[in-house]
């Protein structure tokens, strides 16, 4: 038989064993990133509990600082998200889809638009889609990016917003 067979014959359980450990149920994962949101910045962290090989469950905490021509727009977001890996390319970049839950309060200050003008807070709520790759550098550390689409109800500025970042996470 050709060596090269025999050699991939030897190493595919050992691949697929790597991988599975990456991904494994039970195994935990803290996620620090920042982007750009379609009016402003953003930075988040967040903790997810890995369910199965394809499956994760956790949150995101959110925080979006924003400027519309001279309203000033700040906004921390609660993301409980389910996760699902449907591409596995190699044992080193995975794709995530995603989708969540958004719980949103807002402070929106008018003071530079109007005479005695004042703060507006509220509390919003809607879903969140996502796409996520992520890379390993090592068996615990990943470098991720991340596209997300939200949908929130009675936004000031807005119903809908999209953010793009990139990051890193953790797993233990």
């Amino acid at each position: 038989m050709n060596k090269k067979v025999l050699l991939l014959l030897f190493l595919l359980p050992v691949i697929l064993y790597a991988q599975e450990t990456k991904h494994s149920k039970g195994m935990k994962e803290i996620q620090f990133g920042g982007g750009k949101t379609d009016l402003g910045y953003y930075g988040e962290a967040g903790f997810h509990n890995v369910l199965s090989t394809r499956f994760k469950l956790g949150g995101v905490i959110l925080y979006e600082a924003a400027k519309y021509k001279t309203i000033i727009f700040k906004s921390v977001y609660f993301l409980p998200e389910l996760r699902y890996k449907p591409i596995d390319l190699g044992n080193y970049l995975f794709i995530n889809l995603g989708i969540g839950g958004v719980l949103n309060y807002s402070i929106i200050d008018l003071s530079a638009t109007v005479e005695n003008g004042k703060s507006v807070t509220g509390m919003n709520y809607g879903a969140e889609l996502f796409i996520e790759p992520e890379f390993y550098v090592s068996d615990n550390i990943m470098l991720y990016g991340v596209i997300k689409r939200m949908w929130v109800t009675d936004r000031f500025l807005g119903t809908t917003i999209l953010l793009g970042g990139v990051g890193v996470k953790y797993s233990f």
